[in-house]
């Protein structure tokens, strides 16, 4: 893909109204908001996709107990990473249980230090819940699995499989940096192909360009 020039001196957004209280001197309880010009400029630009995913659906998800929390966390940190590795990702044809072959990508591994490296304490984090006197290993493990679990229903993951990880003296960091293969299902997994597909079409031209500048 070419490179974009992302600055500007305009406004990021544009406030197009506001609905007040009846009390006065208190800030309004509705303000409706617009993209600015450059914003609008690059709209519908699949070459720059600031986020993907639903950020709604993700909210729906209780942060109360620890599996919530995670889920929220790796939910987000997915959208992010599917959104700016998909240029590099894998493209293949796949069927399950006989259903028509459809398109999927297949991502580098993740780990769990990376999609849970955005918890603070008030949303359970991760390393304080790992040093604990009661973070057992079984209690860990079903954090996460229930966490999984979350984000499967919610349709945000299509294929989730734990790779072999590396050998530690530290089951903590051992269970933080195990390779995963997580994809994407749905809307996320449109917009990472039409990344892709842009990606592979620059990498053609550009390969048909060295090749003509050799001859």
């Amino acid at each position: 893909m070419e490179s974009q020039a992302l600055y500007s001196w305009d406004p990021l957004i544009r406030i197009v109204g506001r609905q007040f209280t009846s009390e006065k001197g208190t800030p309004p309880k509705e303000v409706s908001l617009v993209p600015g010009e450059w914003l609008m400029k690059f709209h519908g630009n699949r070459e720059i996709l600031s986020e993907m995913g639903n950020v709604l659906q993700i909210a729906q998800i209780s942060r109360g107990k620890p599996s919530g929390a995670w889920a929220a966390c790796a939910g987000l940190m997915l959208n992010q990473l599917w959104r700016e590795e998909s240029a590099r990702a894998v493209k293949s044809r796949t069927s399950r249980g006989g259903e028509t072959k459809t398109d999927v990508l297949k991502f580098r591994p993740f780990t769990r230090r990376e999609l849970l490296a955005k918890t603070v304490k008030s949303d359970h984090d991760v390393h304080s819940i790992l040093n604990d006197q009661k973070g057992r290993r079984d209690r860990i493990s079903s954090y996460w699995k229930d966490a999984i679990k979350h984000l499967t229903q919610a349709g945000i993951i299509g294929y989730y499989r734990e790779l072999k990880a590396s050998r530690s003296s530290d089951w903590r960091e051992e269970w933080l940096d195990q390779p995963i293969e997580i994809r994407p299902k749905g809307e996320v997994l449109e917009n990472a192909l039409k990344i892709n597909s842009a990606a592979t079409t620059a990498r053609r031209r550009g390969r048909a360009r060295t090749t003509a500048d050799k001859l």
